[in-house]
């Protein structure tokens, strides 16, 4: 089986998203854990994603703790993709699409970031959904993050749940 692997554009949306150029004590630690952003590759192990979002979210929202700050940077991190021609002419075609059918492509968005990521998203009922996964190689939070991200393309209020154990976990999604 191969090791599961993260897009170069993933952790150059992740730090477009941080809205500036990362200070050279955020550069260090993210060459240190073998992301060198003058030089990227094209994929990057998922261990190293993992370690690559936690410390940007450690220089970026230092005073939140782990669960908190993964969140607001999965939110940053999807509003920082709309900075990207594709997403920003997604964001004028989502409101077509509508909530619905933009939260059940979910799980084709988290393939193009991880190609080996299989995820479950389940409708719970109006404007409830509840997304698993059994993977070591997430950050639930960041997911739930990334997914109240979306939402907030719709101007909408939004709450996640995550329920984690080991390597499963869910997020629960509700909006209004």
């Amino acid at each position: 089986m191969s090791r599961p692997t993260v897009t170069a554009r993933s952790f150059e949306g992740l730090l477009r998203s941080e809205g500036r150029t990362p200070t050279p004590a955020l550069d260090a630690e993210l060459r240190s854990l073998g992301y060198v952003r003058e030089a990227p590759g094209d994929e990057y192990p998922a261990q190293v994603w993992l370690e690559v979002v936690d410390a940007v979210r450690r220089h970026v929202f230092p005073s939140l703790g782990r669960e908190a700050g993964s969140e607001a940077l999965g939110r940053r991190f999807a509003a920082g993709l709309g900075q990207t021609l594709v997403v920003s002419v997604f964001k004028r075609v989502a409101p077509v699409f509508g909530l619905e059918r933009t939260i059940l492509a979910v799980p084709r968005y988290l393939h193009v970031v991880r190609r080996d990521l299989e995820v479950t998203l389940l409708v719970e009922g109006q404007n409830h959904w509840r997304l698993s996964a059994d993977d070591p190689h997430s950050n639930p939070w960041f997911i739930a993050g990334c997914l109240r991200g979306l939402v907030d393309l719709f101007d909408l209020p939004s709450r996640a749940v995550v329920h984690h154990q080991g390597s499963r976990f869910e997020v629960e999604l509700w909006s209004e």
